[in-house]
């Protein structure tokens, strides 16, 4: 009997600890989503202006050509946030699993971050990979000497790019099919 009065206290302790810990992962979900938020806006603004200003003159046309680089830090960066996102979400289930009993229904809710998922990968794939190929077909104008080299690793960047974007997408689901595994 005192052994099941000592695990229940445990049990207690574990879910009375958990608050705090869900809080803290709580913030830092909404905290990375802020920031990957601005981040992308701050991208839009800049290769819009970049864009705007190599069609404006076709003096400036080459500066088309640094858009595919600025495409591929961002989407380092967003896809290093997605990462600890999901990983975050994943530790956030298990411990709200953990506070509020079993009636927290995971399923439904995967599905739900799984159909966000889909449209934010569609929407960066027309910001990021849109704006990196309207660039490299504009530096294709200009492509002669040098700069050839430059266009073809804008292509390559351009690549990249999209590459960044769609791999929290593939990561993501093997992650679903993995818990979907486990749970049949």
């Amino acid at each position: 009997m005192a052994e099941l009065m000592r695990y229940a206290q445990i049990e207690e302790n574990r879910r009375m600890y958990a608050g705090p810990r869900y809080e803290a992962a709580y913030q830092q979900v909404n905290t990375r989503i802020a920031a990957r938020e601005t981040i992308l806006i701050g991208y839009i603004a800049a290769a819009a202006t970049l864009i705007g200003v190599a069609f404006g003159s076709p003096d400036f046309r080459k500066i088309a050509l640094v858009i595919p680089y600025m495409a591929v830090a961002v989407g380092l960066i967003l896809f290093n946030h997605e990462t600890v996102i999901a990983q975050l979400e994943e530790y956030l289930a298990d411990m709200c699993a953990d506070i509020r009993g079993d009636w927290y229904n995971r399923e439904s809710l995967s599905e739900g971050r799984r159909r966000s998922l889909r449209y934010r990968t569609l929407a960066l794939l027309f910001i990021i990979g849109g704006s990196s190929v309207i660039a490299v077909l504009i530096g294709r104008d200009v492509a002669v000497g040098n700069v050839v080299v430059v266009w073809y690793t804008d292509i390559a960047a351009t690549l990249a790019a999209i590459f960044c974007v769609l791999q929290p997408r593939i990561r993501r689901l093997q992650q679903y099919r993995r818990w979907m595994a486990v749970q049949r």
